[in-house]
């Protein structure tokens, strides 16, 4: 048990990987209006985008406040369940993240989005169009980012 316990790759990971990041899967974008706001998204710092078998990922790298220098988790015995239950068998400190798509700055995704929507460099040059469909209550946030 004890030389197993010390081939483990949490041991030889640093920083701790895992807990560089959080990932939530999100709906996959099939409208302009998803890929605005995925832009709107991606323009924050630490924000990037990734696909995995056909599921649509958001990353936001931003540690983990419980990783000490030495990225030893400072409340293992009692940490979460989300990270109780990760395991090593698909872990990226062995085999690197396999990503079908990873976009990972605004312009990468400007890029991606205006292959299927054309339109889409236009309208980001154009302000006005980006409210148009919103101001006529076509757009699911008409209401909460317009200013």
């Amino acid at each position: 048990m004890a030389a197993e316990k010390e081939t483990s790759p949490c041991l030889r990971c640093k920083p701790a990987k895992c807990c560089m990041y959080i990932t939530l899967q999100v709906q996959t974008p099939k409208k302009l209006v998803d890929f605005e706001e995925m832009l709107w998204h991606i323009a924050h710092q630490h924000v990037e985008y990734f696909v995995q078998k056909r599921h649509w990922f958001i990353m936001v790298h931003n540690p983990c406040r419980f990783n000490d220098a030495e990225g030893r988790c400072q409340i293992y015995h009692t940490r979460p369940t989300i990270c109780r239950d990760h395991s090593t068998e698909n872990c990226e400190f062995e085999t690197g993240c396999d990503f079908d798509l990873h976009i990972t700055s605004y312009e990468e995704m400007l890029e991606y989005a205006s292959k299927r929507f054309p339109s889409l460099k236009e309208r980001i040059n154009d302000p006005s169009l980006l409210w148009e469909n919103r101001e006529q209550g076509n757009g699911k946030h008409s209401q909460r980012r317009k200013r």
